[in-house]
């Protein structure tokens, strides 16, 4: 995975469209988007203060609303980035 910060290189991040991020949505396999990247939060969903089915509600697609309205933009920098969403 790729952790993001001013000096990431987005470019060389791997496509990933609604097909394959829709095969990630099991507790054991969790991928989201948010603003048109695909975080790859498995590690995170046990830990989750909202609880797992908060994350799994959006498993395997755009969570970006639901994220800007309860977290900071900050968080993303602690989140494995894993590509570019391919609408």
């Amino acid at each position: 995975y790729i952790k993001i910060d001013a000096s990431t290189n987005v470019d060389n991040l791997q496509n990933i469209d609604q097909t394959e991020l829709e095969k990630h949505k099991r507790i054991d396999d969790v991928w989201l988007v948010i603003y048109d990247k695909v975080y790859d939060v498995t590690d995170l969903i046990n830990n989750h203060p909202g609880g797992t089915d908060s994350i799994l509600n959006y498993a395997g697609r755009d969570a970006t609303q639901i994220f800007e309205s309860v977290h900071s933009k900050n968080l993303l920098g602690q989140m494995k980035v894993i590509g570019n969403y391919i609408k």
